[in-house]
């Protein structure tokens, strides 16, 4: 199963070579945050299924000094469970994962309960979704 993570994680985050069907899944006027995903890389093991995220900010939004104004993630989802976990993320500086990596983050974070009416849910039901 790690082999599979590492796989899907060097496809989706190689850089350039890396083209993603981003689909809109959230747009939240009120903060101007905008949360896509990308159907055609779900991977489903058992009842985790992994696919990739990105999110573009309206406002910079800051760490350690440094502004950036997208994120790019890959999520696992716990489809039995209804609980999520980002295994990594990239922020950069300019929307769609373009410009300078701002930072990134490697881990098996702690899994999160899937809100309602959130961009979570909607990428958890797409990701889970019976084929």
């Amino acid at each position: 199963m790690r082999t599979g993570i590492l796989v899907l994680a060097m496809a989706i985050f190689s850089g350039s070579a890396w083209s993603a069907e981003w689909t809109l899944v959230k747009d939240n006027a009120k903060s101007g945050e905008k949360t896509y995903i990308d159907k055609s890389n779900v991977a489903r093991i058992g009842p985790l299924a992994q696919m990739p995220s990105l999110t573009n900010y309206q406002r910079p939004k800051g760490v350690a000094g440094r502004k950036h104004l997208s994120e790019k993630a890959l999520v696992e989802f716990d489809c039995e469970n209804r609980e999520f976990r980002k295994l990594e993320f990239y922020w950069y500086s300019l929307h769609d994962g373009e410009g300078e990596l701002i930072y990134s983050y490697k881990d098996l974070g702690t899994k999160l309960p899937v809100a309602p009416k959130s961009a979570d849910e909607a990428a958890w039901k797409i990701a889970c979704e019976k084929k």
